[in-house]
């Protein structure tokens, strides 16, 4: 399969599989599946490669630091207009 940076080896997912193979809640499966359908739709939407990981990348160290995880969490709802807030379309 031909991509953005030469091929894509279907190899790479063998351990991701294998890891949710062994995740007896099914979460991991669920996580795998929305992470395809998603890169998917950006993709389909325009989204390069490069800013699908830079995407992927900020949601990983949000997992790992409380910190950024509030800071990302009041950016994203104070950028959110308020009920009765006129938007521009």
């Amino acid at each position: 399969m031909s991509n953005e940076s030469g091929m894509f080896d279907p190899s790479r997912l063998d351990s991701i599989l294998e890891k949710a193979a062994e995740d007896e809640t099914g979460n991991l499966n669920a996580i795998i599946n929305d992470l395809i359908i998603l890169s998917r739709k950006a993709g389909e939407a325009g989204m390069t490669l490069q800013e699908l990981a830079h995407l992927a990348t900020l949601g990983h160290f949000i997992s790992k630091d409380p910190d950024l995880q509030k800071f990302m969490n009041f950016l994203l709802t104070a950028t959110q207009p308020k009920e009765g807030d006129e938007t521009v379309n």
